[in-house]
Protein backbone atom coordinates (compact mmCIF):
# COMPACT_ATOMS: atom_id res chain seq x y z
CA UNK A 1 0.00 0.00 0.00
CA UNK A 2 2.84 2.42 0.81
CA UNK A 3 4.50 2.08 -2.61
CA UNK A 4 1.17 2.68 -4.36
CA UNK A 5 0.79 5.91 -2.39
CA UNK A 6 4.26 7.04 -3.48
CA UNK A 7 3.40 6.38 -7.14
CA UNK A 8 0.10 8.24 -6.77
CA UNK A 9 1.82 11.26 -5.22
CA UNK A 10 4.41 11.32 -8.02
CA UNK A 11 1.69 11.06 -10.66
CA UNK A 12 -0.42 13.83 -9.13
CA UNK A 13 2.53 16.19 -8.66
CA UNK A 14 3.61 15.79 -12.30
CA UNK A 15 0.03 16.27 -13.53
CA UNK A 16 -0.32 19.41 -11.36
CA UNK A 17 2.99 20.79 -12.67
CA UNK A 18 1.95 20.47 -16.32
CA UNK A 19 -1.56 21.76 -15.60
CA UNK A 20 -0.01 24.87 -14.04
CA UNK A 21 2.28 25.20 -17.07
CA UNK A 22 -0.72 25.11 -19.44
CA UNK A 23 -2.56 27.71 -17.36
CA UNK A 24 0.50 30.00 -17.46
CA UNK A 25 0.73 29.58 -21.24
CA UNK A 26 -2.94 30.50 -21.49
CA UNK A 27 -2.36 33.57 -19.32
CA UNK A 28 0.58 34.59 -21.53
CA UNK A 29 -1.65 34.52 -24.62
CA UNK A 30 -0.41 31.27 -26.17
CA UNK A 31 -3.20 29.66 -28.17
CA UNK A 32 -1.86 26.14 -28.81
CA UNK A 33 0.52 23.56 -27.36
CA UNK A 34 2.24 20.39 -28.53
CA UNK A 35 2.57 17.33 -26.33
CA UNK A 36 6.05 15.84 -26.69
CA UNK A 37 5.80 12.11 -26.15
CA UNK A 38 8.95 10.35 -24.96
CA UNK A 39 7.27 6.95 -24.94
CA UNK A 40 5.24 5.61 -27.87
CA UNK A 41 3.00 3.73 -25.42
CA UNK A 42 1.88 7.04 -23.97
CA UNK A 43 0.97 8.44 -27.40
CA UNK A 44 -1.24 5.45 -28.20
CA UNK A 45 -3.90 7.34 -30.13
CA UNK A 46 -3.60 10.64 -28.26
CA UNK A 47 -3.47 13.89 -30.17
CA UNK A 48 -0.22 15.86 -30.09
CA UNK A 49 -1.53 19.35 -30.94
CA UNK A 50 -4.12 21.08 -28.75
CA UNK A 51 -5.99 24.33 -28.73
CA UNK A 52 -5.20 25.60 -25.23
CA UNK A 53 -8.85 26.54 -24.59
CA UNK A 54 -10.09 23.00 -25.28
CA UNK A 55 -7.48 20.89 -23.48
CA UNK A 56 -8.65 18.68 -20.61
CA UNK A 57 -6.79 17.35 -17.59
CA UNK A 58 -6.69 13.88 -19.21
CA UNK A 59 -4.79 15.32 -22.19
CA UNK A 60 -2.01 16.74 -20.03
CA UNK A 61 1.03 14.63 -19.05
CA UNK A 62 1.84 12.68 -16.83
CA UNK A 63 0.25 9.54 -18.18
CA UNK A 64 1.92 7.24 -15.66
CA UNK A 65 4.18 7.62 -12.58
CA UNK A 66 7.29 7.18 -14.77
CA UNK A 67 6.10 9.51 -17.55
CA UNK A 68 8.71 11.91 -18.95
CA UNK A 69 6.46 13.45 -21.62
CA UNK A 70 6.34 17.21 -21.80
CA UNK A 71 4.58 20.21 -23.28
CA UNK A 72 5.91 22.77 -25.72
CA UNK A 73 4.04 26.00 -26.44
CA UNK A 74 3.43 26.81 -30.09
CA UNK A 75 4.62 30.36 -30.55
CA UNK A 76 3.19 32.27 -33.47
CA UNK A 77 5.47 34.90 -34.92
CA UNK A 78 3.95 38.33 -34.97
CA UNK A 79 5.15 40.35 -37.93
CA UNK A 80 5.03 44.06 -37.12
CA UNK A 81 6.57 45.09 -40.41
CA UNK A 82 10.03 44.18 -39.17
CA UNK A 83 12.33 42.05 -41.33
Amino acid sequence: MNIAFVFLCDYISRKAYWYGYVQQCKHDGIKAIDIQFNDSDHQNGRMTHFNIDKITIEDIPAYSPYCTCGIKPIMKRINNGLP
